[in-house]
Formats: structure tokens, sequence, C-alpha cells
């Protein structure tokens, strides 16, 4: 048999009041409070009226619109940090003779996701829509020009996952009731189409180019650069597909084409960036295809 607990007759006391609940005097208070905020709604004080309401609102949002700006700045600068710290860290792990692991990139990568998240954020905050204002306050994010430095990005590197994501993909394609899955999982083929239709422009030898082209070297750059923008669109593609059927997107953002025509200075720079890192991050997702066409090249030009 359960002996009840030895507690002390104050603690008793104590527990007894409590269980009474409030006296009829202090209900009496709490009423008299409550009596005197109604009145004070009904009064129509500014504090609770819903032009005070409206009034702050519109306060906040504009205050929240003119400060985005800056802070969309602030996330573009500390994507610039976090990439040059993982070039940084890449190098240490080389040096030490080690790679870095899966589990570690995913870590970088999805820092760089959030805070890109947080990035676009800001920019609906600020109202800023248009293509050269985006441009402008996300300019710290392309510091480099360096094919070599692209290539060890967080973005590039992501190549390197590039075939279990799309087997991922293509899994939970065929495993979905989708009406629109075989067009989709055409769409997974089809970005190693583009990257390979791409592959043949740049490949190509001066032979081959005159061949093709005789001398109008600008309708080959044009060609060359449709192939690089539809190969860009196809991994935009990607990406979208991995979010509708949940799966992890093959790179943190999407990437612009060169298609735009007047563009800023800012605008063409991160054009710039996004055509460069996006070839670096199919050298690695292809490398074996991209090693092919460098020996195929080599010897073309060696003439054997």
């Amino acid at each position: 048999m359960e002996r009840e607990p030895n507690h002390s007759e104050k603690q008793k006391a104590k527990w007894e009041e409590l269980a009474e609940g409030p006296s009829p005097a202090e209900l009496s208070v709490d009423t008299a409070e409550q009596v005197d905020i109604e009145s004070s709604v009904k009064d129509g004080e500014e504090i609770a009226s819903p032009e005070w309401v409206h009034k702050f609102l519109e306060r906040f949002w504009e205050q929240n619109k003119a400060e985005a700006p800056g802070y969309a700045e602030q996330e573009a600068d500390s994507i610039k940090v976090l990439d040059k710290q993982f070039i940084e860290r890449r190098q240490v792990i080389k040096a030490e003779g080690g790679e870095m692991s899966e589990k570690e990139f995913l870590v970088w990568e999805r820092d760089y996701s959030e805070s890109w998240k947080r990035l676009q954020g800001h920019l609906r905050d600020g109202e800023l829509y248009s293509m050269e204002d985006e441009a402008d306050v996300e300019s710290a994010m392309f510091f480099t020009k360096d094919e070599a430095t692209l290539h060890e990005t967080i973005e590039a590197q992501a190549g390197a996952y590039y075939r279990d994501r799309a087997r991922a993909l293509r899994e939970a394609i065929r495993a979905s009731d989708d009406p629109h899955k075989k067009e989709d999982e055409d769409v997974l083929y089809g970005f190693f189409a583009a990257v390979s239709r791409h592959l043949d422009y740049k490949y190509m030898t001066p032979e081959d180019i005159r061949l093709d082209y005789g001398k109008d070297y600008h309708e080959y750059d044009q060609d060359r650069t449709f192939a690089h923008n539809n190969a860009i669109k196809q991994l935009n593609k990607l990406n979208d597909l991995a979010r509708k059927y949940e799966t992890t997107p093959f790179t943190p953002r999407q990437f612009w084409t060169s298609e735009k025509k007047d563009q800023t200075p800012a605008v063409s720079k991160r054009m710039r960036y996004d055509r460069d890192v996006v070839e670096e991050y199919y050298a690695i997702a292809f490398s074996d295809e991209v090693a092919k066409r460098d020996r195929l090249l080599a010897r073309a030009l060696r003439g054997y």
C-alpha cells in the first residue's frame, strides 16, 4: 500500500488554497481590469484603432523596404566570404593529402543555399524585381573571373554529386504518379545532350570552324553562345525538377544566360560569372567526357 507523502502543514495549506481557485475578491479585481481594457478600446484610443494599426504597418513596411537592399548586399558579401573560406578549406585538406567528405561539403552547400534564400527574400521586401537592381545588390558574390578559382567554388564543386542527384531524381520521377513524368525524365537526359552540344563547339579546331563556317567567325560565336545558354537553361530545369520531386537540387541557385541585351556592367558581370561557373560545374560532373575531348583536340592539333 502506497504511503501518502509526508508534506508539511504549510505545504498542504498552500495546495488547498491553490485548489480552491481565486477568491471572489480576486475575481472582482480581474473583472474590473478587463472592463477598463474594453472601455479603452470602445473609447477609440489611438493604440487600438484600425487607423493606428494601418499606420503602424505602413511605417513598418516602408522601413523594411528601405532597409532591404542593404540586407541583400550583406547576404551577397556573406556568400562571397563563404565561398572563399570553402576554397581555403579545400586547399588545407588537399595539402594534408585528403579530400573533402560529402558530409562536410553538404554543410557548406546548405549554408550557401540558406544565405541565397535570405538574399532573395530581401529582394522581394525591397521590391527589387529588375535584373539591373538584383545584379547591383548581388555584385559582391561574383568575386572572380579566374577559371581555376571558379572551379573550386561551392557551386562548381557540386558537380561532383551530379550523378548521385540525377539518379535520385530519376528514381523519384519513376516512382511518382505525375502525369508528366515521361516529359520530366526527358528533361533529366536533356542536360547532358545540351552540354555535349556546347562541347562540340568548344572543342572545334580552327580547321573545323573554317570548314563549317568559312570566314564567318561571328556566326560560329553565335552558335556556340546559343549552345552554352541552352546548357544553362537545362541545368536550371534540373533544379526546378528536383524541387518539384523533393530531391536535392543540383546547385544552390539558378543561373542567368547571356540573352539579355543592353546589359549594365553589373548584369554583364553576373552573366559572365554564371556562364563560367556552369561550365566549371559540368567540367566536374562530366569529367570523363571533358578529358576525352581534351585528348581528341590535342591529337587533332598535332595532326595525328
